[in-house]
């Protein structure tokens, strides 16, 4: 194909590249796959350097690719089933192991910091040794953590289980992107990656319905351990099919220097200090070393910030380039998909889940479909998101925040009125919040992304996607804390009425989280304009 067809692909291919509002700023390269400077940028969790563009492929035809994909994509799905089924599987694990709210807490919000904590340094060993063999490794300790989560006898070895998991999803998952990023280019890149969101917006939209069909044909007590282990088979098949179709040549480790392993266990030791607390909740109520927890996280912090400046200002390769906050297009960028993601991302699947089950008594199954209206909207808006790009510029991430929002909010006004309201009352509500969600989902990364620099990309890109687990695995914790608070009964006040009250306050909880990610949506966007105006 040639140079001018390729092009004429690559544009039918991604309609958002003509929208004046990428047209507006320097996003249009971005999309390209290239910052500001012409510099090669990433795709979303592959910290990679530009070795990795002259590897394309190397030795594969095209239909083994494709095949090569579709074996990568066993394993995604697998990973996003069990996320959104341990979601909708919360009330039968309770009621089968008895857990406790400290150990909910760390079976939700723990895997999702472990997944969070071990993204970038899963990217940077994929760099250096290889993504295939990294790819082979995470799936298969996923698998196996899987079955003693589905096996554990007793809360302590489902907690373990569940961390072990979460490190072996961050271990897995960085290496999918990096070898679409090795085995694609072009316009077959692009199509990779949108059929990558695809496989992510079904594994999402049906693992709760499955998940939650699963739990009712089985049962309550042990629904939960089928529910969380259905999935696992892909990972099997997915380490079967790529130790003969994955390409090996895929480490890029030239150039990249040594890994900056004080910097990565200085920001797990502080972000690990600030959760743990918030994790390890009893009774409702906050352990008593949550304050020493909190300022040794805080020292943590500060010397994990003064120590990768050193390595910024030696030249050397730090974990996180500091210079990257300079820019508020990315630092604004963070917070707002740090919120998000608290908002949807588990916290508001907990909420319906304890509602419909703990609340009003019915079975995981309807559970599951109150909140699929969500889910398809959730589908749907990465669909519409460049056209609404283009017909909303800059205010487009704003307009999708106050969807999301307002579904919240309305939704919450609806239950409050009512906690055993038809459900067929919430679909337009939570249609809108799904829409508006996904259309961030899919517009947030390039608009992080905006202003940085080909050289910082793949850091850029890992804080940002660890950024958005974190958020997810904080927004699952007060969730929990909220559920965990007892009636006006006593201690023990855990009746249909408190969990309706309880869960009906968490969305509202969802609801102010969309709305501060919002408020700073537009503060970006006024800022922005202004700095626009002061420079012409």
């Amino acid at each position: 194909m040639s140079g001018g067809e390729t092009n004429r692909v690559s544009s039918r291919q991604s309609p958002i590249r003509s929208s004046r509002f990428f047209q507006k700023c320097p996003c249009k390269s971005l999309l390209r796959g290239q910052s500001r400077d012409g510099s090669q940028l990433l795709p979303q969790g592959a910290p990679m350097s530009s070795t990795t563009l002259s590897n394309t492929a190397v030795g594969q035809s095209s239909a083994a690719r494709w095949v090569a994909l579709a074996v990568l994509f066993l394993t995604l799905a697998m990973s996003f089933f069990d996320l959104t089924c341990a979601n909708i599987a919360l009330p039968s694990i309770r009621k089968g192991l008895g857990l406790s709210e400290a150990a909910s807490s760390w079976v939700l919000a723990g895997y999702a910091l472990a997944y969070a904590l071990s993204l970038v340094p899963g990217g940077r060993l994929g760099d250096r040794y290889g993504h295939k063999w990294m790819f082979l490794l995470g799936t298969l300790l996923y698998v196996l953590t899987g079955i003693g989560v589905s096996l554990a006898s007793d809360e302590r070895h489902l907690v373990v289980f569940r961390l072990l998991h979460g490190v072996a999803g961050g271990l897995m998952i960085p290496s999918i992107a990096a070898l679409i990023q090795v085995m694609f280019h072009g316009a077959e890149r692009a199509r990779a990656f949108g059929f990558y969101a695809f496989v992510v917006a079904f594994a999402a939209l049906f693992g709760p319905i499955i998940g939650g069909w699963i739990i009712e044909t089985v049962g309550m007590e042990n629904g939960w351990r089928w529910a969380l282990a259905y999935g696992l088979s892909l990972g099997v098949l997915a380490i079967l099919l790529g130790v003969p179709t994955l390409p090996g040549k895929s480490s890029t480790a030239e150039g990249l220097g040594r890994f900056d392993l004080l910097g990565s266990i200085l920001m797990s030791l502080a972000v690990v200090g600030f959760f743990v607390p918030l994790i390890q909740i009893s009774n409702g109520q906050v352990a008593w070393w949550a304050s020493i927890s909190a300022i040794a996280a805080v020292l943590l912090l500060i010397v994990f910030i003064f120590w990768e400046g050193r390595l910024e200002r030696n030249n050397a390769f730090p974990l996180l380039p500091l210079s990257l906050f300079k820019e508020t297009t990315f630092s604004f960028g963070l917070a707002s998909a740090f919120l998000t993601f608290a908002s949807f991302t588990g916290s508001i699947y907990i909420a319906f889940a304890v509602i419909w089950q703990s609340g009003r008594g019915e079975g995981a199954l309807a559970a599951a479909l109150v909140i699929l209206p969500f889910s398809l909207g959730s589908s749907i808006g990465p669909l519409v998101g460049d056209r609404l790009a283009h017909m909303l510029k800059r205010w487009v991430i704003p307009a999708s925040l106050l969807m999301l929002s307002c579904g919240y909010l309305v939704s919450y006004l609806i239950l409050r009125a009512d906690p055993h309201v038809s459900p067929a009352v919430l679909i337009v509500p939570l249609s809108i919040a799904g829409f508006g969600s996904g259309v961030f989902f899919s517009l947030n990364m390039a608009s992080t992304l905006l202003t940085v620099a080909g050289r910082n990309a793949g850091s850029a890109v890992g804080m940002l996607v660890t950024v958005q687990r974190i958020g997810a695995a904080l927004g699952s914790a007060i969730v929990i804390l909220l559920i965990s608070q007892p009636g006006p009964g006593g201690p023990q006040d855990f009746g249909p009425e408190t969990m309706l009250r309880t869960g009906t306050s968490s969305v509202l909880l969802c609801a102010l989280l969309a709305g501060a990610a919002l408020v700073i949506s537009v503060i970006e966007v006024l800022g922005t304009r202004g700095r626009a105006r002061l420079q012409s």
